[in-house]
């Protein structure tokens, strides 16, 4: 795990503006390869959360890749620091419980989520191991948790990623949160780290 940046430039204000910019422009985040790692194991009810989404439409495609005989079983969550994104993202899809929040400390109930999910947020904190800390404490047994990140060599590429990761880093960050039978693994899928943990 190497620090980056010494100063963190990740702010709600730093978000909303740079969301705002991004929207107004047309430019929208879509990877396929990122969005199906991350819907591996995701169930057909139950609850999922994402830690600061943004406005990545990752939920929206959960969603509409869950549904069954155009029935949803599945309710999904959005917790964002950037109060322009969540209000945005609300209007894009209302099926979506979006909060403004923070994701080390959500005030969700233990055990409340099936599957707790952040893409590439971990490189944003100061501290990133309390992401997640707060991960595992909100999935359910029998849940997982999982986070992406860029390959080490393209992390230090964004101006807002505070740290830099190798899978070694992230392995031992998961397995130390992970309890259930099945061992925290990292795999990597086109540009991405995908870790995760299993409670």
């Amino acid at each position: 795990m190497k620090r980056i940046l010494r100063d963190n430039p990740n702010t709600p204000q730093a978000f909303d503006e740079l969301w705002h910019g991004d929207m107004a422009a047309g430019r929208r985040q879509f990877d396929l390869y990122r969005y199906l790692a991350m819907l591996d194991g995701i169930p057909y009810e139950g609850r999922m959360v994402e830690l600061g989404p943004g406005c990545s439409e990752f939920l929206t495609f959960a969603l509409n890749h869950r549904m069954r005989k155009n029935t949803l079983d599945l309710e999904a969550y959005g917790l964002d620091f950037s109060q322009w994104a969540m209000s945005y993202m609300k209007q894009i899809d209302p099926r979506i419980r979006y909060t403004v929040g923070d994701a080390l400390n959500t005030g969700y109930p233990t055990s409340y989520f099936d599957a707790v999910l952040a893409g590439e947020l971990l490189e944003h904190l100061d501290e990133p191991e309390l992401l997640v800390a707060e991960m595992a404490r909100l999935t359910k047994p029998g849940g997982f948790f999982r986070i992406t990140t860029l390959l080490p060599e393209l992390q230090a590429t964004d101006k807002f990623h505070v740290w830099q990761f190798d899978p070694s880093d992230l392995l031992v960050m998961f397995s130390n949160h992970a309890t259930g039978n099945k061992a925290a693994r990292v795999d990597v899928v086109g540009n991405y780290l995908v870790a995760t943990g299993w409670r």
